[in-house]
């Protein structure tokens, strides 16, 4: 079903009455179309059609389920689209720029305003880098900071802040990885395979996201793409395609000694590049 048709099926359904999903220990309230969720979930479905008490409250209780994980899969339901993840890294980064210069303050030494020549000439520097990074609504420092790579000092406390601002961005990353992981755990527990297979292209975007800005067997990132990892494995059935993904992508990326000896094994002769191989069949008749 293309995305046009797709988003027909959703609109189809929004006279209907609304229904209530409390989620956490919170019991924070998600109001959703009734014939929406039962369409494209089975789970809901049975639960506001099987005659117990969810079908003559409209009301569902997800109390162990994370408030955030059900927002993301509100937005999912109504749009069938998960966020922009160029858009989302872009976010981060800004934000990532804002913060490091806000924890990397520049005290002056000696009274005088501006660049008096009481100040330490390596602290000049990090007063005129100071004033770019103030720029970053029109982002003019970024060209300008170019000049500042003449002088060691300068160098340095640029090369410093970019590593803070990678490492936070980093981390994001990995955060929303784990989250996609999460929510992918969450569609299969709902029964929506489009959902399922929409988590797994936009875990690979961040995945890709990642490769390219870190090496690829840093220490740190490896290590936290295990922890994701072994979560999924804890609750996800055997059978799922994740796992076959998920090792693909870890196989691609290890240390060649590892890498080769895993990819023969495993049969793979191309890196994780089709996607559609990991993807569950959609029923249109339930899902879209």
């Amino acid at each position: 079903m293309n995305p046009t048709q797709d988003l027909r099926e959703v609109t189809r359904w929004l006279g209907s009455p609304i229904v209530h999903i409390h989620v956490g220990s919170s019991s924070q309230e998600f109001a959703v179309h009734r014939d929406l969720i039962c369409y494209s979930s089975p789970y809901f479905r049975a639960a506001l059609t099987s005659g117990f008490q969810e079908t003559n409250t409209g009301t569902i209780e997800l109390p162990e389920t994370n408030t955030k994980i059900v927002d993301l899969f509100m937005g999912w339901l109504y749009t069938r689209e998960l966020s922009s993840t160029s858009l989302e890294t872009g976010a981060w980064e800004t934000e990532a720029e804002r913060n490091v210069v806000a924890e990397n303050p520049i005290e002056r030494n000696g009274e005088k305003d501006d660049f008096g020549d009481s100040l330490k000439s390596d602290e000049k520097v990090k007063r005129k880098i100071q004033a770019l990074m103030n720029a970053l609504e029109n982002e003019t420092w970024k060209g300008e900071a170019e000049t500042l790579f003449e002088d060691a000092v300068g160098k340095e406390f640029l090369d410093t802040l970019a590593a803070q601002i990678d490492k936070k961005v980093d981390n994001k990353i990995h955060t929303s990885m784990r989250r996609i992981l999460e929510l992918y755990v969450f569609a299969d527990m709902v029964q929506i395979p489009a959902f399922k297979n929409c988590c797994i292209v936009k875990y690979d975007e961040f995945r890709r996201s990642i490769k390219k800005r870190c090496d690829s067997h840093d220490h740190d990132d490896f290590e936290m793409t295990l922890e994701s990892i072994s979560y999924t494995w804890k609750n996800i059935r055997d059978s799922d395609l994740i796992r076959v993904y998920l090792l693909d992508s870890i196989s691609w990326r290890s240390e060649p000694s590892i890498r080769d000896g895993v990819i023969r094994k495993r049969d793979r002769r191309s890196p994780v590049d089709d996607l559609k191989r990991y993807f569950e069949r959609v029923d249109e008749d339930f899902d879209s």
